[in-house]
């Protein structure tokens, strides 16, 4: 579906998008805000332009570019000792033309766990042309303190989160579809959390087979399950993890995480 001005909003911009024309000098830059300033009739306007904020808040980020018909993607990176890692990213297809600026900004905003993050923009030939850097201040969560899951595998769940026809012996048949629970013994205390399935090959090593994020309803939540079942038609070794948001290697690298909430190994036959 097309929207005026830009398309396809993903993963780290899921949220819903406001869309402004502005008639000035055309330009490419990403900026980061943390509110709206009321304009009554007229849409709210972003204010408290910063880099940096608080664990927990809200983080908004503000795109600019020409109005020229062309194609846009944002990429989102968290900072890990240097080293920086694909958090999620999104694309823009703009249909305007003439010399203004179009922008637009993430309309519901982001949580973002504590770290260093930065937001580069490429144009349709992947050069960069605009990019800016935020961090979010706050201690880091450890493996220490995060809530303790016992993951379960299952047919499915009740209405009350109670699971329906448990795997037996962590083995499941080829071809089989089955739902993940996950029981904390106190409530997640984050927005997010992700899904993440390794499958381990013959040497041992995780390697990444499908996640997925969970937006969370509730902090003070303590039980959650999947709401459809995952596949398995390669027969194997496999380990799912419920991990936190800023999981370091979620779908790019070997697994292995020395952070999570809980997980558990299963075979398929």
């Amino acid at each position: 579906m097309k929207v005026r001005n830009s398309l396809i909003l993903s993963l780290l911009f899921s949220a819903t998008a406001i869309f402004s024309t502005f008639s000035t000098t055309a330009q490419f830059k990403v900026e980061t805000f943390g509110s709206f300033k009321k304009m009554g009739a007229q849409p709210d306007l972003p204010a408290d332009f910063k880099t940096t904020f608080q664990p927990k808040s809200q983080v908004y980020i503000l795109f600019s570019f020409p109005a020229t018909p062309s194609d846009y993607e944002a990429e989102c990176y968290w900072i890990d000792n240097g080293q920086e890692k694909m958090r999620g990213s999104a694309v823009f297809k703009s249909y305007e033309k003439g010399g203004k600026t179009l922008k637009y900004h993430q309309g519901l905003g982001m949580m973002y766990d504590e770290g260093q993050y930065k937001v580069i923009v490429k144009d349709s030939k992947k050069n960069v042309v605009a990019e800016t850097t935020f961090t979010v201040a706050g201690a880091a969560p450890t493996s220490s303190v995060l809530p303790k899951a016992t993951i379960i595998l299952c047919e499915d769940t009740d209405d009350n989160l109670k699971p329906i026809k448990p795997v037996v012996n962590g083995t499941i048949n080829k071809g089989d579809g089955i739902n993940f629970l996950a029981k904390l013994d106190k409530g997640i205390g984050a927005r997010f959390f992700i899904w993440s399935i390794y499958q381990v090959n013959e040497n041992g090593e995780e390697i990444p087979w499908k996640d997925w994020q969970v937006d969370v309803a509730n902090e003070k939540y303590v039980n959650f399950a999947t709401d459809s079942k995952t596949y398995f038609t390669n027969p194997g070794k496999y380990v799912v993890y419920m991990l936190p948001q800023n999981a370091t290697n979620t779908g790019t690298t070997i697994g292995s995480h020395d952070k999570y909430y809980g997980k558990a190994s299963f075979v398929v036959k």
